[in-house]
């Protein structure tokens, strides 16, 4: 008999659906490219799951497979459709049940109007027309009697672990840095909780009830982005006016010839230049559960994003050092003045390019950074150097360098660093999934 249920894909969502699951009692397998996420009382295997004999292999024993994998998003229109049409026909194999994990571009703009489950689907995007495509191709293998299958749409993410999203806002916030936002700030939006939409799954993937159809899961009641940007801006423990940054439509379309998440963004811009809202009345109405208050969701991730700053030493290592060169004999100077040279070459070594300063940022000379050449780490890459390390992350975009233990963020990497060193193309060849916004300009 099979019992487990199998979760695709090791994102927020896919770790918080395994961990709901796990805190039910139930045997759960995680399944992800990397094999690396570790959710407790989960078993983690790694596995690409648009390859169908691995993947028959991992669903032997599956009860529920719990889709929430994508490809990168520069990559949904070749790779989706090909990922999602092996998930469904080995689930179907196995004599599993199929949730999967959907958003809202389906129905594209509303025009201003409410989204409901029930409202006609139309989109007006590429990534949308994929979205629906999947969808249709799932409901019609259920109504084909193939196997049961509910799909479960959230609104834009926020929450703890859903980097793309909430480090930009949440991790800015917790050091008292600029919250950068996509869009305008006055026009009302709906978001999802991570936390929700993992019970929503959880709830429908152990229930008899919720199969054959299309669910909203709770959202957040509908607030502008300059709303939301206080609320965190206030849990994090800042006071004053919060510090925001926008990215708007002109500066998306004059980059997207140099950055190619830019191009995937312009189609969406509709979600965040207008009102945007869904409710998810019926799904709170047949199953009882309702979103988390927003002051508490806001609160959540704050907790984890504060819990994730460095946090800074008693006494700057500066003030240290000098404290140490003006106590030590000759060979401490030395010593201190070689990691100064040291240093000095590391810093001449960070960018070996001159020119292409204007947009689109070409005619550069020089050597770019060769990413491949360093270390891949869980967040992205390390580069080593005489003193100083450079530090990518692949999620945020940040820049780090780390010497003796430190590390300190520098900057979340520039248009210009985009075009000429493309960090964005070496992290999806190691298999990240780059959602940044890069700093305007140089």
């Amino acid at each position: 008999m099979n019992t487990v249920h199998v979760v695709i894909g090791s994102g927020a969502l896919g770790r918080g659906v395994a961990a709901a699951l796990v805190a039910r009692g139930l045997t759960v397998r995680l399944l992800s490219r990397s094999g690396t996420a570790l959710v407790p009382g989960a078993e983690s295997q790694r596995i690409d799951a648009s390859q169908g004999e691995a993947l028959r292999e991992a669903l032997k024993d599956a009860r529920v497979v719990y889709q929430c994998a994508q490809p990168p998003y520069t990559r949904w229109s070749t790779d989706f459709p090909i990922l999602h049409e092996t998930i469904l026909t080995e689930t179907a194999r196995a004599g599993a049940d199929l949730v999967v994990a959907d958003n809202l571009y389906a129905y594209g703009d509303p025009d201003g109007s409410t989204l409901t489950e029930d409202s006609r689907e139309e989109p007006n995007s590429t990534k949308g027309a994929v979205r629906k495509s999947i969808v249709d191709q799932s409901l019609a293998a259920h109504r084909d009697g193939r196997l049961r299958v509910a799909v479960v749409r959230a609104a834009d993410y926020f929450g703890p672990g859903h980097d793309q999203s909430s480090s930009p806002v949440f991790g800015a916030a917790t050091s008292g840095r600029t919250m950068r936002f996509l869009g305008r700030m006055n026009q009302p939006r709906s978001l999802s909780f991570v936390p929700d939409v993992t019970a929503a799954m959880a709830t429908i993937g152990t229930s008899d009830a919720g199969w054959g159809r299309v669910w909203i899961a709770p959202v957040q009641p509908p607030m502008t982005q300059a709303q939301f940007a206080e609320k965190v801006w206030a849990a994090a423990g800042q006071s004053g006016t919060p510090k925001v940054r926008t990215i708007g439509r002109r500066t998306i379309t004059a980059l997207s010839p140099v950055w190619p998440l830019g191009r995937e963004l312009r189609e969406m811009l509709y979600q965040v230049e207008r009102p945007f809202v869904a409710e998810s009345r019926q799904f709170e109405e047949a199953f009882g559960v309702h979103p988390t208050p927003i002051d508490t969701a806001i609160a959540q991730t704050v907790a984890h994003y504060r819990s994730s700053v460095p946090q800074a030493p008693a006494a700057r290592p500066g003030r240290a050092w000098r404290g140490v060169v003006n106590a030590a004999a000759a060979l401490g100077v030395a010593i201190t003045l070689a990691l100064g040279i040291g240093a000095g070459i590391d810093i001449a070594n960070f960018d070996r390019t001159s020119g292409g300063y204007e947009a689109p940022y070409e005619g550069w000379t020089g050597t770019p950074t060769d990413w491949s050449a360093g270390a891949v780490t869980q967040e992205g890459f390390r580069n080593p150097g005489i003193v100083l390390d450079t530090l990518f992350d692949c999620t945020t975009g940040m820049i780090s360098v780390e010497a003796f233990g430190w590390e300190i963020e520098f900057r979340v990497v520039s248009e210009r660093g985009v075009a000429v060193h493309k960090p964005i193309e070496s992290c999806i060849d190691a298999g990240f999934e780059p959602d940044f916004v890069p700093t305007p300009g140089v």
